[in-house]
């Protein structure tokens, strides 16, 4: 596959070192269907102009900063994808730290990260097989040992307003409906106080003519 025309190679200097950063020398980079839309221009969110892509790698701890605890000189490691998302829940400031979109990514020889952005790698892969992790195998056990309907429905909220709809989320549970409202639904219904929830959501609607749009999220452990 040929590079579009976006797409060059730059020299630049080894990062600088705060003092709770590392520098990895990248063995291995895996790449990822963003990663080939962005420079083709087929990527339909924003990006920090001229990144460096990928965010899929793997490599050894050249240098490490005064303060940091985690990793020494000579650790091999694994990026994260989003270098702010320790733990939890995706929020508006973590969803967009991604490297090799918000954030500068791998495909370089040298990278300065945050230590809290990178993983130790299994000691049974070796660089290339590591590098693959980011992205496909943790979506994958994400999948399998935490699906959870809530975070596409989450979603769903967020990219509903910023498209412009007026929202009207359901739940069974009385204790997330201000939690929904503050993700910004117009309109929430408790599917279990309310019998008819079908009949009190169409008559939020505007002239009353019912919902253009259904996300209906599979509950459970239902995978679809």
């Amino acid at each position: 596959m040929s590079l579009p025309t976006t797409t060059k190679v730059c020299r630049e200097a080894i990062p600088e070192l705060s003092e709770y950063d590392i520098v990895v020398r990248f063995h291995a980079a895996a790449l990822n269907y963003r990663d080939v839309s962005i420079p083709y221009g087929t990527f339909p969110f924003g990006f920090k102009t001229g990144v460096v892509p990928g965010s899929d790698g793997a490599g050894e701890v050249i240098a490490v900063g005064a303060k940091v605890t985690r990793f020494q000189k000579g650790s091999k490691v694994v990026t994260q994808f989003n270098q702010k998302h320790i733990y939890g829940s995706l929020t508006s400031k973590t969803i967009c730290t991604a490297l090799g979109g918000d954030l500068d990514g791998v495909l370089r020889q040298y990278g300065a990260f945050n230590e809290e952005g990178l993983v130790a790698m299994p000691k049974s892969l070796d660089y290339v097989q590591a590098s693959t992790l980011t992205g496909a195998a943790v979506t994958a056990w994400n999948a399998l040992y935490s699906l959870r309907p809530v975070g596409v429905s989450l979603f769903a909220i967020h990219f509903a307003k910023a498209a412009g709809a007026t929202v009207i989320a359901t739940t069974s549970s009385a204790a997330k409906t201000q939690g929904l409202k503050d993700l910004g639904a117009d309109h929430v219904i408790n599917y279990r106080e309310v019998e008819n929830w079908g009949d009190k959501a169409k008559k939020l609607t505007d002239s009353k003519k019912g919902i253009d749009y259904v996300i209906d999220i599979c509950r459970g452990g239902t995978m679809v």
